[in-house]
C-alpha cells in the first residue's frame, strides 16, 4: 500500500473480540484502503484473514510480527505474509530485558539477519517511548536502531503518539529518520 490510510488493528483489539470479519467490513464502509495487522485473535487462521482481505477488498500495510516468532518461524511467517498480499514486517515491541544498550545491539543485529533471510520483504520497527531512555554512542536507542546506512536495512514505523509522549526527554523527531521509507500510525492523544 503506497500513499493510502489503514486501520492498525491494534488500536481496534476490542472490536476485534466481536470477530474479525465484522470489523473488516465496518471499515470498509467507512472508506478506509486497508489495515495493518496486528493484535489478532490467539489461534487465528492466516487463511481466513486472507479471505476476508479480499472479500472487503482491504489492502494490507504491514504485519506485526513479535521478534521472538520472527526469530523461530521466519519460514511460516513468510507465507503468511504472503497470503495477505504484502511485503511488510513490523517489529511491533521489544520486551524489557532487550531495552538496554546490549539488547538494542543485539536486537538490531537480529533484524537485520532476518531482513537478509527474508529476501523480498522490508523489515520495519515500530517505536514506543522507552527507546528514548537509552543512550548508544550518543543518539536515542531508536536513531541507533534506524540509523540510516547501507548495511542497516531495519525501515522505520514511528509512533507519533509515542514519539509525543517521550518529547519531554527529546528535543525532535530526528531528520534522518523522515528520510526513510517510514510509515506513521497516528492515534489520540491526551
Amino acid at each position: 500500500m503506497k500513499e493510502k490510510f489503514a486501520a492498525q488493528l491494534y488500536t481496534l483489539r476490542e472490536e476485534m473480540k466481536r470477530g474479525i470479519a465484522p470489523v473488516f467490513a465496518e471499515l470498509k464502509q467507512m472508506g478506509w484502503a486497508g489495515v495493518q495487522l496486528s493484535a489478532l485473535p490467539k489461534g487465528h487462521d492466516p487463511e481466513e484473514i486472507a479471505s476476508y482481505l479480499k472479500e472487503y477488498q482491504l489492502g494490507t500495510a504491514g504485519v506485526h510480527v513479535g521478534l521472538s516468532r520472527l526469530q523461530t518461524e521466519l519460514d511460516t511467517v513468510l507465507e503468511e505474509t504472503k497470503l495477505y498480499n504484502t511485503v511488510d514486517l513490523v517489529c511491533p515491541m521489544l520486551p524489557k530485558e532487550l531495552q538496554t544498550v546490549d539488547g538494542y545491539k543485539q536486537v538490531k543485529q537480529h533484524l537485520n539477519d532476518i531482513s537478509k533471510q527474508a529476501e523480498g520483504f522490508r523489515m520495519s520497527y515500530h517505536n514506543h517511548n522507552f527507546e528514548f531512555d537509552t543512550d548508544i554512542n550518543g543518539q536515542s536507542a531508536l536513531e541507533f536502531l534506524l540509523e540510516p546506512s547501507p548495511e542497516n536495512k531495519i525501515l522505520a514505523e514511528i509512533d507519533v503518539y509515542w514519539v509525543k509522549k517521550a518529547w519531554t526527554r527529546s528535543s525532535c523527531i530526528y531528520p534522518s529518520l523522515l528520510t526513510q521509507d517510514a510509515s506513521y500510525p497516528f492515534k489520540g492523544y491526551d
